[in-house]
C-alpha cells in the first residue's frame, strides 16, 4: 500500500511539474545583438530607433495545439509571433493555448525597448 501511495504522489507531482513548465511565454526585443528568448518579459535598447520588432513564443507547446493570440496579426498555428513595438511603450502579448486533449491554459509576456533618447 505504501508503494502505491508513493507512486500516486510521484505521478501527481510530475503532472504538476509538467503543467508548470508548459504555461509560459518568452520573448525577445530585436536588437543588433544575438537576442535570446527570456521568460515572461524582455527588454532591449536600440539606439536611434522609434520602432523595432518583439518576438513572442509559447514555450513547450504540444504538437497540434492551437494558440489564440491577443494580436490578430499572429497565426494560430504558430508558437511564435513577431510584432512591431514602439520605443518606451510596453507591449503585453497574451495567448490562450488549446491543447488537442481539450485542456487549455493562458500565458503572457511583456516586451519593452528604449532608444537611448
Amino acid at each position: 500500500m505504501s508503494k502505491l501511495v508513493t507512486l500516486v504522489l510521484a505521478l501527481a507531482l510530475l503532472g504538476a511539474s509538467t503543467a508548470a513548465t508548459a504555461a509560459t511565454m518568452s520573448c525577445f526585443v530585436d536588437t543588433p545583438a544575438n537576442d535570446p528568448f527570456t521568460p515572461n518579459r524582455c527588454f532591449g535598447v536600440v539606439p536611434g530607433r522609434q520602432f523595432t520588432t518583439a518576438v513572442f513564443r509559447v514555450d513547450n507547446l504540444l504538437p497540434n495545439a492551437e494558440v489564440l493570440w491577443s494580436d490578430s496579426r499572429c497565426d494560430s498555428s504558430s508558437a511564435t509571433c513577431a510584432v512591431t513595438i514602439t520605443a518606451f511603450v510596453r507591449k503585453t502579448m497574451r495567448a490562450t493555448v488549446l491543447n488537442p486533449d481539450n485542456t487549455w491554459y493562458k500565458v503572457s509576456a511583456t516586451a519593452l525597448f528604449e532608444n537611448g533618447q
